[in-house]
């Protein structure tokens, strides 16, 4: 989405959760495999129901979007896999070279 702030583009993207369609029994699978090994869930709620909707903060670094580290762990770019992700900036205005977001799709790693 473009367009001048305050024309309702956040807005409209916080809405998208709910106009997504359910999870089927392998996409929740498949996301909870994810949130798990990302430390996300908890004892109350170990099966994720609804798809993921993260808003990464336009300061992340590299690691936090990318993901890895001393004990790697999965980026914000993973985490809404059978979601969706909104991000107030593109790669190129946040500094983030577009190569980094680029070379795990070519590796086919999603």
């Amino acid at each position: 989405m473009v367009g001048p702030p305050g024309s309702g583009k956040t807005m409209l993207a916080r809405r998208m959760p709910t106009i997504l369609s359910p999870l089927t029994y392998a996409e929740a699978i498949e996301t909870t495999k994810i949130h798990s090994i990302a430390g996300l869930l908890s004892a109350e709620k170990y099966l994720v129901t609804e798809k993921p909707f993260r808003v990464p903060h336009h300061t992340i670094s590299d690691a936090g979007l990318i993901g890895g580290g001393s004990f790697p762990r999965p980026g914000e770019i993973i985490l809404p896999i059978t979601g969706s992700s909104f991000s107030t900036s593109s790669p190129s205005s946040s500094g983030i070279p577009s190569k980094l977001c680029a070379s795990p799709s070519k590796a086919g790693m999603w």
